[in-house]
């Protein structure tokens, strides 16, 4: 992000492929936009693209619609065309989310064939369900609900007492503690567009609990979300006291502000940028909100807002999302509100980019094209190049540096292997897939694990095949789309070795036929994974 003001501002970029890149691979592409949004905006489809499966990960995507939908209404870029198709995106989800919905009103990542129903989640849902209100419509009864479940699991001190699982462990970010999920209850409330006096009891009383556990909060997680609830007048002290806080944990450099938080893993690979861990991003998200949700802002707090969101544009992915859903989710929010309250002035800049002392590329920035999306490719790589931005106005600058490296060598997380039994070869074949899976990684468990088994071309599953697997051990959901069966797994403990059965049939006879693949991966790190391939007996 570089901004100016009748200046002239340069950037250096520096386009290196490691050394393990294969030669002739690498390309680049620098890409310029008048927005702080647009990256995302033009690459919607990309930002949370696995396939939905459980109540978490619908969710996930639904709250990103949402965001863009506020976003695009606070900015007045919410046109027909486009409040037509997020509108439909809000109503499937919306539809697909009550499918987890518990009889008690609660929601869980597979409904009610889970234990119970997860207070994290059923936050979450009610809040957003609150916030698509403005689209689309949504059951009150279903909020009012959810919201009486939330107020039977808290506690006399105002508190909230866990209930439930999350398979998606990354999902709760920061929250890991009884204060901070405490918090998130509370500021998930407070999220609701209607206070009910129900919701504003329940509020008070958890604020209250907040209130008398401040002295005791020395995670900056749990700081942040707790300068988001501390949002009444009469709270103010506790905010600013909170936000003091977080300024002198903050790490600033280089015109960025950015916080570390305790036990968080970075990339395991570090690249030559540095992508911070999911939770730092929801962290720094979280106290741009704070800072936002301010009734005034002053000059400096526009500033201290605009060095965070210089860190936070720096962590973007290629797509404009973040490392993972969580982060993006808060991510997105942040710059979008960001975006609608500050940087609402209408550029007018020119952007050179330099090799050496070349200019390679002119482009022109102003309030007619902000939105746009300008690309240019680099072909000389390596190489170090310039962007000079000459104007007024805040210049967006992605680089995109893309090579190919050989298949790292790493410690296999998961093993598997295919046996076939029951054996039919005439008039067409028919057999039973074995698939045994373990965990063999360094935690104790897993979060939700897939196994996707291809089918032989010409076969199918075959008989009632959903409920034989849904009895077996810690299968929570089957689907089968595009030739690819996909087993659902509540998590595998380390070490312990499950085997699933199921049968196929073949619908058509298919010359020289080949094998099919098996694969196992943690669907939250899809780096762990394991991949086997079996074959037709009666070839």
């Amino acid at each position: 992000m570089i901004c100016t003001n009748n200046t002239s501002v340069k950037e250096s970029v520096v386009l290196q492929p490691p050394p393990e890149a294969i030669i002739g691979s690498a390309r680049a592409e620098m890409f310029i936009i008048g927005d702080i949004m647009g990256s995302a905006m033009q690459n919607l489809d990309q930002l949370l693209n696995m396939p939905s499966g459980c109540g978490e990960q619908n969710m996930l995507g639904l709250s990103v619609d949402i965001s863009v939908m506020n976003y695009l209404k606070k900015t007045n870029r919410l046109t027909s065309a486009i409040k037509t198709e997020g509108t439909s995106f809000l109503q499937s989800g919306y539809q697909t989310e009550l499918i987890y919905k518990r009889s008690d009103c609660s929601f869980s990542a597979f409904g009610n064939s889970d234990a119970e129903g997860s207070l994290w989640l059923t936050a979450f849902v009610t809040s957003e369900f609150g916030k698509a209100q403005d689209f689309i419509f949504i059951d009150t009864n279903v909020i009012v609900c959810a919201i009486q479940w939330l107020s039977q699991h808290q506690l006399k001190s105002g508190c909230f007492k866990n209930s439930g699982k999350l398979f998606h462990t990354s999902m709760k970010g920061g929250v890991n503690d009884d204060i901070s999920l405490s918090a998130y209850v509370c500021y998930s409330l407070q999220e609701l567009p209607n206070q009910t006096p129900t919701t504003i009891s329940i509020v008070n009383d958890s604020l209250n609990c907040l209130r008398n556990a401040l002295s005791n909060v020395t995670n900056p997680y749990t700081m942040a979300l707790l300068a988001n609830v501390f949002r009444n007048p009469e709270d103010a002290t506790h905010k600013n006291m909170l936000l003091d806080k977080l300024d002198k944990l903050a790490i600033k450099e280089a015109g960025m502000t950015h916080w570390k938080v305790p036990n968080s893993v970075g990339p395991v690979f570090i690249p030559q940028w540095y992508q911070s861990p999911s939770a730092e991003v929801e962290l720094a998200g979280y106290v741009m909100l704070a800072y936002l949700s301010k009734p005034v802002l002053s000059t400096t707090d526009i500033g201290y807002v605009s060095s965070i969101a210089q860190w936070m544009v720096k962590q973007q992915g290629p797509y404009g999302g973040f490392e993972n859903t969580q982060d993006t989710v808060i991510g997105f929010a942040a710059l979008a509100e960001y975006s609608a309250q500050i940087l609402q002035g209408k550029p007018q800049a020119t952007v050179k980019i330099y090799k050496g002392s070349l200019v390679i590329t002119t482009l022109q920035v102003s309030d007619a094209n902000k939105f746009v999306l300008q690309q240019t490719s680099v072909k000389d790589i390596p190489g170090n190049y310039t962007i000079q931005v000459t104007g007024k106005g805040c210049i967006f600058v992605r680089t995109n540096l893309r090579y190919n490296i050989l298949p790292p060598k790493k410690e296999s997380t998961f093993s598997i292997d295919v046996a076939i039994d029951s054996v039919q070869c005439k008039p067409l074949s028919q057999f039973r897939i074995n698939t045994t899976v373990s965990y063999t990684g360094n935690r104790n468990a897993t979060n939700m694990v897939l196994v996707e088994a291809k089918m032989l071309s010409g076969f199918s599953p075959a008989g009632d095949y959903v409920n034989e697997l849904l009895v077996q051990p810690l299968v929570k959901r089957v689907e089968y789309d595009n030739q690819v069966l996909k087993i659902y797994l509540d998590g595998l403990s380390q070490g312990v070795t499950h085997t699933y059965s199921f049968p196929v049939s073949q619908d058509f006879v298919v010359g020289k036929q080949q094998p099919a693949f098996v694969k196992i991966y943690d669907y939250y790190k899809q780096d762990e994974n394991a991949v086997t391939k079996y074959s037709s007996p009666c070839v």
